[in-house]
């Protein structure tokens, strides 16, 4: 009624960034002609609460004095004791709480540069990567909501789209009797419901592109391993340079982002952090000539 949805304001809250980061860098081999050097990075960096403010701060269970500040909130699905979704006529339904699902920060960021020099020849290597964290892959929901995701692509989907016959029976279960209270953050108090197998049959697309496609499952685990740059460099011998009035020349083939490797993540780059509709990230190659005079 007030014509805005969100609001901007300062609070009292005050943060604390903690965190280390490990560096070794050495020569495992030097010779003559050939020389091994290696770089290794480790580090970690989160930021806490460090004072909350008695009246803008979330009254929540994970917002408090020394608690991190990259938590991923959502609004789950409602579980039995065992783990399994419970479902409404066949359908999944949305806790009416907030849940924390997650961090956002990664546990670890590292990296590990080799460079390999025999003669006039050099070969760089340039690995890196990230450890935890989550993430909401929106690439990966739209995909699930539109029908382009290939795993939607299956035997329920060609009988509804196909024969018209809606086969899908969702895995979890349902409430056959009983019920359940919460407090104000969703704790249960009490709960008597007793459970049984689901097996209602509901349509497969109503199910993907109304309810599943809702739920915290499309937050990803952001752990990947990158190839960042291979590059090999040819430095021109001196007694060619000068005699064409350079002093140093060298010429390099270079590739970046050239292979990737995810825990969880599929059709986005979790390097960018997270995935709203991201751009595919791009593998370059190319080649450098320097000269100087």
């Amino acid at each position: 009624m007030s014509g805005y949805e969100k609001i901007l304001m300062n609070t009292k809250e005050e943060y604390v960034t903690r965190g280390w980061e490990f560096v070794v860098d050495f020569m495992p081999v030097r010779t003559r002609e050939f020389i091994w050097n290696t770089t290794v990075n480790w580090a970690t960096v989160r930021k806490y609460y460090a004072r909350l403010d008695e009246t803008y701060s979330p009254d929540n269970l994970w917002v408090y004095k020394g608690g991190r500040t990259d938590h991923l909130v959502e609004r789950d699905f409602n579980y039995d004791p065992n783990g399994n979704v419970i479902l409404l006529n066949g359908y999944p339904r949305l806790s009416d709480y907030q849940t924390r699902i997650g961090y956002k920060d990664p546990n670890w960021v590292w990296g590990w540069t080799n460079t390999f020099k025999y003669k006039d020849f050099t070969l760089s290597v340039g690995i890196d990567g990230r450890i935890g964290g989550k993430s909401n892959s929106t690439t990966n929901r739209s995909m699930w909501q539109t029908g382009a995701h290939p795993d939607t692509d299956n035997e329920w989907r060609y009988e509804e789209v196909v024969n018209g016959k809606q086969t899908y029976v969702a895995n979890g279960v349902k409430v056959v009797s009983g019920s359940a209270t919460y407090d104000s953050y969703g704790r249960i108090l009490t709960d008597d419901r007793v459970y049984a197998p689901n097996d209602v049959i509901v349509s497969y697309e109503t199910y993907i592109k109304d309810y599943w496609k809702n739920g915290p499952q499309l937050n990803f685990d952001e752990t990947f391993i990158k190839l960042r740059e291979l590059s090999i460099n040819y430095d021109i011998p001196k007694t060619v340079t000068k005699k064409m009035g350079m002093e140093n020349a060298s010429v390099a083939l270079v590739g970046q982002n050239l292979l990737l490797w995810t825990k969880e993540y599929r059709f986005a780059d979790p390097d960018n952090v997270e995935d709203d509709l991201s751009s595919p990230s791009l593998r370059y190659i190319g080649v450098n000539l320097k000269v100087e005079f």
